[in-house]
């Protein structure tokens, strides 16, 4: 009887990950996206400025759709099948390539957007020195890490072509372990941010005079932020498949390709959670947008019982103007944080802000 651990048959027909992969990654890519939008949106109308931050967040979402696309030319040659139903042959050299591109610009996906949150948190709470200096320390030492794994992955093939190319003749690799160990200490790192960022904040904050409500939405926010902790684990288990192309799997390729699915999910979330602060001073900025529609369409409903037209014109111009004085009131407002009587005073205003997501 013929062993069940042969590989299959050729099957060109069959999509294997590839749909899943491509189609979860494209739509938290693009919620981040949207994210970013709303928050650089948001930022701009309440302070008619961006911070560094901002900035760094946005360098995120670049690397991260381009990281993306990426993702989607590798896929168009066959990402996620078995290594043998990828036709022609030579495809699977294609699909290797892009994963091994991507890798570079997912770090610094994951580098940038931890910086910005850093940023935004030691302008937060900054004033406890310990907290400022752990976050620029730790910080400077993980993006540190980042950028040696971007050179790690880039130098541990002579020449570079054998990253792609394990068939490639004459190609010298560097010992696996040191992709692995720099890679784990990296991922770790990351791990430990993702959960740091979110505790430290919601332990300085519960000890705020606050409503019961907006501690519970910060125990909801620390259990989203659990998500982006599970998949840099994730993450990390993927790295074993990866770290030494020369290694002899005849379906090295579709046994990789989840690692493609951990990264892309990892990079989204953490440029999601950075940048809900955000979205509660975005739902304040639309809300007289939607006041202004439910205005208007009860006037609607009045000018159809009403015999007098002339009235009900009055009152939709009237309702106009309102909306119109609410949202420039809106755009106007100076943030109480940003009118402090002393350094205190402004942090906890500033720790106020977070808690409510009203930056």
């Amino acid at each position: 009887m013929a062993s069940n651990t042969t590989m299959p048959n050729p099957n060109p027909d069959d999509p294997g990950r590839g749909p899943m992969i491509i189609g979860i990654t494209w739509t938290f890519t693009l919620l981040a996206i949207i994210a970013i939008v709303l928050r650089l949106y948001t930022r701009h109308k309440l302070t008619r400025s961006l911070g560094w931050e901002d900035w760094f967040m946005l360098i995120a979402g670049i690397l991260q759709l381009v990281t993306q696309c990426f993702f989607q030319v590798s896929y168009g040659y066959g990402l996620g099948k078995h290594d043998k139903d990828i036709q022609p042959p030579e495809n699977l050299i294609q699909v290797m390539k892009y994963n091994f591109i991507s890798g570079p610009t997912a770090i610094l996906v994951s580098i940038t957007a931890r910086i910005s949150i850093a940023i935004l948190l030691v302008r937060l709470f900054g004033v406890r020195v310990w907290f400022k200096w752990f976050m620029i320390i730790f910080t400077t030492l993980q993006s540190v890490v980042g950028v040696a794994e971007i050179i790690i992955i880039l130098a541990q093939a002579n020449p570079i072509e054998g990253l792609w190319n394990p068939s490639l003749p004459g190609v010298t690799y560097w010992d696996p372990r040191v992709y692995y160990y720099t890679g784990y200490f990296m991922q770790s790192l990351y791990t430990f941010s993702d959960l740091a960022y979110v505790l430290f904040p919601t332990v300085f904050i519960w000890k705020l005079n606050m409503p019961l409500r907006r501690k519970v939405g910060l125990i909801l926010l620390m259990a989203a932020s659990l998500f982006t902790v599970s998949m840099s684990i994730l993450r990390i288990v993927g790295m074993t498949t990866v770290a030494n192309p020369g290694t002899s799997n005849e379906d090295y390729q579709y046994n990789s390709s989840i690692a493609v699915l951990w990264s892309g999910l990892e990079q989204s979330c953490v440029i999601l959670m950075g940048c809900i602060p955000t979205l509660r001073g975005t739902a304040k900025l639309v809300k007289p947008v939607f006041s202004s529609i439910g205005s208007t369409l009860s006037a609607l409903l009045k000018r159809s019982s009403n015999s007098y037209g002339a009235n009900t014109y009055y009152d939709l111009d009237k309702s106009a103007q309102e909306t119109s004085r609410a949202v420039e009131s809106q755009e106007g407002a100076i943030p109480t944080a940003s009118l402090p009587q002393d350094r205190r005073k402004l942090n906890s205003g500033r720790a106020a802000a977070y808690s409510s997501n009203e930056f």
